[in-house]
């Protein structure tokens, strides 16, 4: 079957939330100031989740983990028609995010960088999701002898500057959001997953010894602000994408 996913452009959307169905959704919000006490009133977040928000040493971090997790049960609500301070949000043993208390097939996922949050859900098969805001004075060749296999690092290397930063960011998101879709992201290094370009945005998924895995796929997405890039991982099947701005 095959695994190509048929991006369109972000998109505004107003009015009814648009239907699943067998698409794999994204939605995009740029935190706002304001933010944090609109989305606090609509009182989606548990005690304990607050809590944990409190936690962050600056204020900037806080509002993002606040302002994301209030819109992430706020989505899942309008999906499942349930109201979002009935939902329960548990990190499993592996951290990846599930619904404790509600027995659903929707899979779901959220990444927050800067000032900007995407969220991913799809209700064929597990999804993850990774947005990083681009800083162009990291020690990108550092990270890469660190983090990269060693075709990946050969790639990097032969490349020239501008196109060394697109590779990098191609690659560190892709790998990001695919250990998070198999809830991997805290247990297993990055350099034991070998990316490799595809056509257009897909990346194929292999192992260190070269190797496809033919159960998860890696897309690049379009980027979702300037500034900003993203990738989308998934289950290997046959899907079509929708790439949303809140609000709704």
């Amino acid at each position: 079957m095959s695994s190509k996913l048929a991006h369109q452009a972000w998109v505004e959307t107003k009015g009814t939330m648009p239907p699943l169905g067998e698409e794999i959704h994204v939605w995009c919000h740029q935190l706002q100031p304001g933010d944090l006490q609109k989305f606090l009133a609509e009182e989606a977040l548990h005690p304990a989740e607050l809590e944990r928000g409190a936690r962050f040493h600056f204020a900037r971090d806080r509002e993002s983990f606040l302002v994301s997790h209030s819109i992430l049960k706020l989505l899942l609500g309008r999906y499942l028609g349930v109201a979002p301070k009935d939902l329960v949000i548990r990190e499993g043993l592996q951290g990846k995010p599930h619904l404790e208390n509600l027995d659903s097939p929707l899979y779901f996922n959220l990444s927050h960088s800067g000032s900007l949050a995407l969220f991913a859900f799809c209700a064929q098969g597990e999804v993850g999701i990774d947005v990083e805001q681009v800083n162009e004075t990291r020690d990108f060749a550092g990270i890469v002898q660190r983090y990269f296999c060693k075709e990946e690092q050969d790639n990097f290397a032969a490349l020239d500057a501008e196109a060394k930063l697109e590779y990098f960011f191609r690659l560190w998101t892709g790998k990001e959001a695919l250990l998070k879709a198999r809830g991997e992201g805290l247990h297993r290094p990055l350099n034991e997953v070998l990316l490799r370009m595809g056509d257009q945005e897909k990346l194929e998924v292999c192992n260190r010894k070269g190797k496809s895995e033919l159960g998860w796929s890696v897309w690049t997405l379009p980027d979702p602000h300037p500034g900003y890039r993203a990738a989308l991982a998934a289950e290997a099947k046959a899907f079509s994408s929708r790439l949303l701005r809140w609000p709704t």
